[in-house]
């Protein structure tokens, strides 16, 4: 999705959609194929990894030129993200109210 202008309404609904997809994603990997949050974050860590190897390739550098290798690698920051959290608080073995101390809410 690329546009030549800022338009808030756009620009906070792929927000919306992307958090969306990530959550979806990080929920999947540890609910639905049952392999944790650790194995999640490593594939979702290589499949970003992946990506901007493809996109240096491709472009010889990590300008956004390329508008769907910069989404994808947009959408797989948001289910890292997930799957490392709790991986972290379980690690770290922090209570709920601990780790609400590192939530950007």
């Amino acid at each position: 999705m690329k546009a030549k202008n800022y338009h808030p309404f756009l620009y906070w609904s792929v927000i919306l959609s992307t958090s969306t997809a990530g959550t979806t994603m990080s929920d999947f990997i540890d609910r639905t194929l049952a392999i944790g949050y650790e194995k999640g974050a490593l594939i979702l860590a290589s499949l970003l990894i992946a990506i901007l190897a493809l996109w240096r390739w491709q472009t010889g550098s990590l300008s956004v030129t390329n508008v769907i290798l910069f989404w994808a690698a947009f959408v797989l920051t948001r289910p890292l993200g997930a799957t490392v959290g709790p991986s972290l608080v379980l690690l770290l073995k922090l209570s709920p109210r601990q780790a609400s101390a590192f939530s950007p809410l």
